[in-house]
């Protein structure tokens, strides 16, 4: 019954159309064109009557509708109907006037659409001929019409200011007392003019203001550089000018205020924990084999602990391979076998380097070259060293805290993921 009846309004749309109606309020269209929006519900199996077409849950007319002119979609502007599938003035005009927002207007002579809709002249000129003219001896500064010879705020120039107190005559300014010329022939009162402080051209920082010809910060802040800072919350002054906080969350007190977990070390948040330079303490280095876990140092992932601490790769090492004590004599270590060097020569996406049958796009050791070591807070991926952060809070990929970058497994066992530039993991 549901079917029937919206079968029954479709065609009771259909026959108002027809009519010259609209089963919706015209979108304003004038000039004897009726504009119809025939948003008739889909049926729901789905089609349309002949015209129309599917536009989410309504059937659109494109020929007409403001809202779908053309297309699904495709709104028209404000002021703006849709004829033919296009989108028109909705107001039509006639020669030599033009429909800018919703009225007719001349733009040769309207001064609020000179030449083109929207384009307004300054105070006291008119438009003539499609520009904007000032009146004789004035010439268009920015929003205003300026007498170029007498005007104190465009003296001899659009823009040059005679400053507080001055007076232009014949295109030159004649400063105030306590006002001197600067080169370009503006005046400054260099005593409190934070764009001239002190001397023409020497700008004050941003928040400071200018005292006595010295630019001077309000209180609560010092003068770093060219900057006002309060070295009490500013992280890049935290403390003293110059004194950036780094891998912190704010500063407090002049002091940088690391995130859970993390501990201070000099103006850096180190997590000692994650950190290869500060493993379990402050200071403590793993080696260029080891990731540090849960503050300790251990063998990066797919590296083996040998005899004396050493990590080393059991499918390239011609000194343990395979096995911890295997030796290759005058042989190649290639994929964990004691072979000939041409092995690992005619085996693909692998190199020899030295006697170890190495994979220069991802080993730490021979990173897209034989002996190009990564340093121990970088990972090998294909074949360039990239450097990486521990994706805090998480414990699998993928991790929300690696935004921009890309979760990658940890660089060990039992590791938190790391967050890498590059798009690919190896």
């Amino acid at each position: 019954m549901t079917q029937i009846r919206t079968v029954l309004a479709v065609s009771a749309a259909i026959a108002l159309a027809a009519c010259g109606g609209s089963t919706t309020p015209s979108d304003g269209g004038v000039g004897g064109d009726v504009v119809s929006r025939p948003d008739v519900i889909v049926p729901s199996d789905g089609g349309c009557p002949a015209g129309l077409i599917v536009c989410g849950p309504v059937c659109a007319d494109p020929t007409s509708d403001s809202n779908n002119c053309g297309g699904c979609g495709r709104s028209c502007r404000g002021g703006e109907r849709c004829s033919m599938g296009t989108c028109v003035p909705g107001v039509m005009c006639t020669a030599p006037q033009t429909s800018c927002g919703g009225s007719c207007v001349d733009l040769q002579t309207d001064n609020a659409n000179c030449g083109m809709c929207g384009r307004s002249c300054p105070a006291g000129s008119t438009c003539a001929m499609g520009a904007c003219q000032c009146a004789m001896g004035q010439v268009a500064c920015r929003n205003e019409c300026a007498n170029l010879a007498t005007s104190a705020t465009n003296c001899g120039m659009c823009g040059r200011s005679c400053g507080p107190g001055g007076t232009c005559a014949m295109g030159m300014c004649t400063c105030a007392p306590t006002a001197i010329r600067c080169m370009d022939g503006s005046c400054a009162d260099v005593s409190s003019d934070p764009n001239n402080c002190g001397a023409c051209g020497r700008r004050c920082g941003m928040g400071a203001t200018c005292v006595s010809g010295t630019c001077a910060c309000p209180m609560g802040a010092m003068m770093c550089g060219t900057t006002c800072a309060n070295v009490q919350t500013d992280v890049n002054h935290c403390g003293a000018c110059g004194r950036r906080c780094t891998g912190a969350i704010g500063c407090a007190m002049g002091v940088c205020q690391c995130p859970a977990g993390a501990t201070l070390m000099g103006t850096a948040c180190v997590n000692l924990q994650t950190d290869v330079n500060n493993c379990g303490m402050l200071g403590r280095q793993c080696s260029d084999s080891q990731a540090c876990v849960a503050g300790a140092c251990v063998c990066r992932s797919g590296l083996t602990m040998a005899a004396g601490g050493a990590c080393v790769d059991l499918q390239s090492d011609p000194n343990n391979c395979g096995a911890l004590g295997t030796r290759c004599a005058g042989q190649a270590c290639v994929m964990g076998m004691c072979r000939p060097a041409m092995d690992c020569t005619r085996a693909m996406g692998v190199r020899l380097c030295g006697s170890s049958c190495v994979d220069t796009s991802t080993s730490p050791f021979h990173c897209g070259d034989c002996d190009n070591a990564c340093d121990r807070d970088e990972v090998c991926i294909q074949g360039n060293c990239r450097s990486y952060d521990p994706a805090a809070g998480c414990t699998t990929c993928p991790c929300a805290s690696c935004a921009g970058e890309t979760c990658c497994p940890g660089a060990a066992p039992g590791a938190v993921p790391i967050c890498v530039g590059g798009g690919r993991c190896g």
